[in-house]
């Protein structure tokens, strides 16, 4: 097509008014159907535009966007607790008044297997098979983590049948002895469950640090299904529960008349559940002491001892300082006492050991505070070039040296570790007295403990606090 072809010439001179005035017409009707048309297709055009002039300063202008806001926060589940007299009619309220506290601690007993069936059901509904779905971790992570509590589950639903079952038609419950007796056997099975509640908690808070895992527990702890719980809160309710079992016996038995044949059966339900707490705390201490033995780091081989294996627990650890105000890490463990410093490395807490381990059975503790006076004895020549402070003590190992000054918070930690460690060497020499020294095995190489770097045990992380056994450092 020819640009001439579009017959855009100027009209002919000759033209008649008559021709023009028919011109005007056409072209009034052609512009009112053109009006016609979609305004999008007679309005179109095609253009290339340049790119924008940077504003002054030589910055493009950028859109402005709205901030991301946090919706507001769901509605909370909350239970309301209700008493016993509130479920009954009011005529069950002639009873006495001891025989009313009795019925109420024994719906407290009652409406707290409701409470934690309820939980523990959560647990796997809300975090165990959404976590699985979305694949934010393997099976074996989220098993490690969550270990037996599906398994809990019907324990306990077999117990809150059994009570339901023993209520009269005006919701008392005479006699729980038998029933509570039969179904105490089910509590071993929380010693599985809280001896890998120390490894669970570990590989939970590294697991943590993945942002899609710390979105998805954000957004649970957000919902109103949680109680403003977070996962860890749900997983230790079976360990709360357990020990709050000798409690709730103990208030039944106080309202329970000498002549109620709970009365017997009830003394010896306490015992029993006693015995098993007792035991549970001996499993989950043995499992700290393995924990806190796999994550240590030996930079010698010197440092491998078989006091470090073969010890069954940790009686004390914590914080302390050097006297270059370094903080260091101190495990007291029942065979050999560890000074570490702390080191993390993706993501993972781990205890790096400063010089050789000190066996109990060699070690020798010193009072900084009690030595200042003490000029010319052999205590003195080892702690000279030291400054005294209220807050420092000594250890250091009769065969090889190696001393370590350890500076506490405060006087009060520091007699807590002092009354601790002495305790510790004590029931060393005891022992030493009827078993043969264990000999250093720094140069076999059997004994070197394996890599298990690869082992889901030894990502797991501990909160570094001052603890000791049946006791808090504070």
């Amino acid at each position: 097509m020819s640009v001439h072809s579009l017959n855009i010439a100027p009209h002919s001179q000759h033209e008649l008014p008559s021709e023009k005035k028919s011109k005007r017409r056409s072209m009034a009707k052609m512009s009112s159907f053109v009006n016609m048309l979609s305004p999008a297709t007679t309005k179109r055009t095609f253009s290339f535009k340049a790119p924008s002039t940077p504003a002054a300063g030589g910055h493009t202008p950028q859109r402005q966007i709205t901030p991301y806001k946090k919706p507001k926060p769901a509605s909370i589940d909350r239970r309301t607790s209700k008493l016993w007299s509130d479920t009954v009619d009011q005529a069950a309220l002639s009873f006495s008044s001891n025989e009313i506290k009795r019925q109420e601690a024994i719906h407290e007993l009652v409406q707290g297997e409701v409470d934690l069936i309820e939980d523990l059901r959560s647990v796997h509904k809300h975090y165990y098979y959404p976590m699985k779905k979305l694949k934010l971790m393997t099976e074996k992570e989220l098993d490690s983590i969550f270990g037996i509590v599906e398994r809990l589950v019907p324990f306990h639903e077999d117990l809150l049948s059994n009570l339901k079952a023993l209520r009269k038609a005006d919701g008392t419950i005479d006699g729980i002895g038998e029933t509570l007796s039969k179904w105490v056997p089910n509590l071993r099975h929380y010693e599985t469950y809280c001896a890998n509640q120390v490894f669970a908690k570990g590989l939970l808070d590294t697991k943590k640090t993945d942002k899609k895992v710390d979105d998805f527990l954000t957004r649970c702890l957000e919902s109103p299904f949680s109680r403003k719980l977070d996962l860890w809160n749900f997983l230790d309710l079976p360990r709360s529960r357990l020990v709050k079992y000798p409690i709730l016996l103990k208030q039944i038995y106080k309202y329970t008349e000498d002549n109620h044949p709970d009365k017997e059966a009830i003394t010896e339900l306490i015992e029993r559940v006693e015995a098993v707490i007792k035991d549970v705390d001996v499993k989950m201490g043995e499992s700290v002491c393995k924990y806190t033995i796999q994550s240590l780091q030996y930079l010698y081989d010197t440092q491998k001892s078989l006091h470090i294996e073969q010890s069954k627990s940790v009686l004390c650890s914590g914080q302390l300082k050097n006297d270059r105000g370094t903080k260091l890490h101190v495990v007291l463990f029942d065979k050999v006492m560890v000074v570490t410093r702390t080191a993390t490395r993706n993501n993972k807490l781990s205890y790096q050991i400063v010089k050789d381990p000190i066996p109990l059975s060699e070690l020798e503790l010193i009072d900084l505070s009690e030595t200042e006076n003490k000029k010319g004895s052999f205590k003195s020549k080892v702690l000279r070039h030291t400054s005294h402070d209220k807050c420092a003590f000594r250890v250091f190992s009769r065969a090889n040296g190696h001393p370590h000054t350890l500076y506490a918070r405060d006087e009060h930690d520091k007699r807590q570790w002092l009354s601790c460690i002495q305790n510790a060497v004590s029931q060393s020499a005891s022992l030493m007295d009827k078993t043969q020294p264990i000999e250093s095995v720094a140069d076999n190489s059997e004994t070197i403990l394996p890599d298990s770097s690869n082992n889901v045990e030894t990502c797991l992380e501990i909160e570094p606090t001052i603890t000791r056994k049946q006791e808090t450092v504070v």
